[in-house]
C-alpha cells in the first residue's frame, strides 16, 4: 500500500486481505510503520490496523480481539476510534 503524506512523500506499507465470507467482508492487516513514516502517526504505538470493509458488531469484534489476543506473538489487540485521528483518510485504501 502506498501513502502520500502531506509533503507529497510515498512510504510503503504491507498490507494483507482476509475475506470471512459468512460475514460478507474483507478485513486487512496494515503495517502502520515504513521506514519513518506512519499511516497514522497519531498511533506510533501501533505496529499494525486491521481495517474492515465493514461495519462489524460488538460481539464480532470481540471474537475477532479475543482470538487475536490468544496469539503468542500478538501483544495487545484493543479498538481505536478511527474517527479521532486526523489522519483516518490514510486507512480509505479499498
Amino acid at each position: 500500500l502506498t501513502i502520500y503524506n502531506e509533503l507529497g512523500n510515498e512510504s510503503y506499507h504491507s498490507c494483507f486481505k482476509y475475506s470471512i465470507e459468512n460475514l460478507e467482508t474483507d478485513l486487512y492487516l496494515l503495517s502502520n510503520k515504513s521506514g519513518n513514516e506512519y499511516i497514522i502517526p497519531e498511533s506510533k504505538e501501533s505496529d499494525f490496523f486491521i481495517v474492515s470493509t465493514e461495519a462489524l458488531n460488538l460481539e464480532e469484534e470481540k471474537v475477532i480481539l479475543t482470538g487475536l489476543n490468544k496469539i503468542e506473538v500478538v501483544q495487545a489487540a484493543f479498538m481505536l476510534d478511527a474517527n479521532s485521528f486526523k489522519t483516518k483518510e490514510n486507512l480509505l485504501f479499498f
